[in-house]
């Protein structure tokens, strides 16, 4: 076994590859990675990306500081050109995904050497002071320059359901493969403990009737059969929020166990759905930030509209950052004194 450094020259010390061995073993990997998407089912290539991801991000690190001593500072601004290249080409261009991710890495490699170049020429901590200044610089540009580039409010691309609508056969194929790798992470969220599971459809208020049924209640359908396939017992909240009038149904239609309801649903709507089962709700989230009075109704409204059925006492959506800790200890104080 070779034990430490034997490099007697910096081009041996530079070289990818001391041996043949190692040159072999790289081509076996290469063509086991190429394999690897045909053979791992939807969860085990979702982590493989992951990996893939980090191992980039690693490798650039240790090319640009292992090898040269230098730090950037600004791998955000970068990001964001590279983002707003896609963004810029996929919405007033319209050219191929493919072609806009190679023309996103080819502006940003071009926008590092913009500010990188100029500091290697000289010594010391030049290139993390330059990329520091192009992260101000860039973010000025993003939220100050031309109407092309949305100015503060940024882009919006083209909604999911736009796609959907133009490409219904590879939509319909994406949201199988997203259904089944989200029912392997619930599996796997069960397995390590969990004792009940809830599904977001944070948008599923912007579709019409016959969008809602195919893009939501089909792949929650479909998320719920595959779960319960391996834990038949295991209680499922779904959360279309927003649903609207369509909550009625939705509950039959996907085989969840309760219905969560965000804060826009009326206590006697909510109350007709309780009439087939559990719901969850429906506080709105500011209120517990306002806290004091404006809480106090809030809870007394939920646990008096709802709290003599089967009710998991929730938020209507999530928490914002901004809510007051107090406000959430009130809360959970007024609420399990209700149900003593």
């Amino acid at each position: 076994m070779r034990i430490g450094a034997t490099h007697e020259t910096y081009a041996q010390a530079e070289a990818l590859f001391d041996t043949n061995v190692q040159r072999v073993l790289l081509v076996a990997l290469a063509a086991a990675l190429v394999a690897f998407p045909f053979f791992a089912d939807q969860y085990w290539l979702y982590l493989a990306c992951l990996v893939a991801i980090h191992i980039v991000s690693t490798t650039g690190l240790n090319i640009l500081t292992g090898y040269t001593g230098l730090v950037s500072l600004g791998q955000a601004a970068f990001m964001a050109v590279g983002a707003y290249t896609v963004a810029i080409l996929e919405i007033r261009v319209g050219t191929p995904f493919i072609v806009n991710l190679i023309a996103a890495g080819a502006v940003t490699a071009a926008a590092g050497l913009v500010f990188g170049i100029p500091s290697l020429r000289v010594k010391g901590l030049y290139l993390a002071i330059a990329t520091i200044a192009a992260s101000f610089i860039l973010h000025f540009l993003f939220a100050n320059g031309p109407a092309i580039l949305g100015g503060t409010q940024g882009l919006s691309m083209p909604p999911a359901r736009l796609f959907g609508f133009r490409h219904p056969e590879a939509m319909d194929k994406l949201l199988e493969h997203l259904a089944t790798a989200s029912a392997e992470y619930l599996v796997r969220q069960v397995e390590a403990g969990a004792d009940a599971l809830q599904i977001f459809d944070s948008w599923a208020g912007v579709l019409d009737e016959q969008a809602f049924e195919r893009f939501c209640v089909r792949p929650v359908a479909r998320i719920v059969s595959e779960v319960r396939r391996r834990f038949p017992d295991i209680p499922i909240v779904g959360f279309p929020r927003g649903a609207g009038s369509l909550y009625a149904g939705y509950r039959e239609r996907t085989g969840v166990t309760a219905l969560g309801l965000d804060w826009t649903v009326p206590a006697s709507f909510a109350r007709q759905l309780q009439q087939d089962g559990p719901v969850q709700g429906n506080l709105d989230p500011l209120r517990l930030v306002a806290g004091g009075k404006a809480l106090e109704e809030g809870i007394e409204a939920i646990l008096g509209g709802l709290g003599d059925g089967p009710l998991v006492f929730n938020l209507g959506h999530g928490i914002v950052p901004e809510t007051p800790i107090k406000h959430v200890e009130r809360m959970l104080e007024r609420v399990r004194s209700a149900v003593r």
